[in-house]
């Protein structure tokens, strides 16, 4: 049993009369202080850069990903689409006939008049 574990999650802090006042105070003192501290250092040059670098590192993850991905949809017949709403974006996977997209319900109504193996 891991030593957080072992500590109920739903205690109740008790304090002295007086007592609740000073720390509730110095409670928010330390959060203000703490988020003043990580505003300065979100700015400085190093965070930036650091970010930076993670930011491209992820980017470069998630394309090759991405790429390996497509690749494999089209050698089974689907294309990634990506879909823009507002600021929104997402990506839809349709399948090909012949190299053009295709809705579902177009491709099962193939299938049921037996039309698919034709299409492909």
């Amino acid at each position: 049993m891991s030593a957080t574990s072992a500590i109920p999650l739903n205690r109740s802090a008790f304090f002295r009369s007086g007592f609740r006042i000073a720390f509730r105070k110095a409670l928010q003192a330390s959060i203000e202080s703490i988020r003043r501290q990580v505003l300065q250092m979100s700015k400085s040059e190093s965070y930036t850069t650091a970010s930076k670098k993670i930011m491209t590192a992820a980017d470069k993850e998630e394309n090759q990903l991405l790429g390996d991905f497509e690749n494999r949809m089209a050698a089974e017949g689907f294309k990634l689409l990506q879909i823009k709403d507002d600021d929104a974006r997402s990506m839809d996977l349709v399948p090909l006939l012949r190299g053009k997209t295709v809705t579902f319900d177009e491709l099962q109504e193939r299938v049921g008049r037996g039309l698919s193996r034709q299409a492909s």
